[in-house]
C-alpha cells in the first residue's frame, strides 16, 4: 500500500475512477489513498498494476505532448526563416 502514497495526484484519480468511486475536486492525496484502500473493488496487487499503468499512460501522453510543441515550435521556425528569406529577395 505505500505505492499509493508515491503516486501522482492525477493518477490517483484516474485510479479511483477506474474503480467507480466518486471523486470530487476537493478530495486530497491523502482522502483518494482512502477513498480506493476503501473500495469494494480494491485488491493490493490489481491496483497496484492498475497504478502502474496509469502512470505509464500518463507519462507517455505527456512524452508525446512534449514532442507534438518541439514540432510546432520547429516548425514556426521554419516558416519564420522562409517569411524572412521571402522578404530579402522581394517575394511576396
Amino acid at each position: 500500500m505505500a505505492f499509493l502514497g508515491k503516486a501522482k495526484k492525477s493518477d490517483l484519480i484516474s485510479l479511483a475512477i477506474e474503480l467507480g468511486e466518486m471523486v470530487t475536486n476537493d478530495l486530497r492525496v491523502v482522502d483518494l489513498r482512502e477513498l480506493i484502500t476503501k473500495s469494494k473493488k480494491y485488491e493490493v496487487e490489481f491496483v497496484a498494476n492498475m497504478l502502474d499503468a496509469t502512470a505509464d499512460e500518463r507519462v507517455e501522453k505527456e512524452k508525446l505532448e512534449r514532442q507534438n510543441e518541439e514540432r510546432a515550435f520547429e516548425l514556426e521556425k521554419k516558416q519564420q526563416r522562409i517569411r524572412e528569406t521571402e522578404n530579402r529577395i522581394g517575394m511576396p
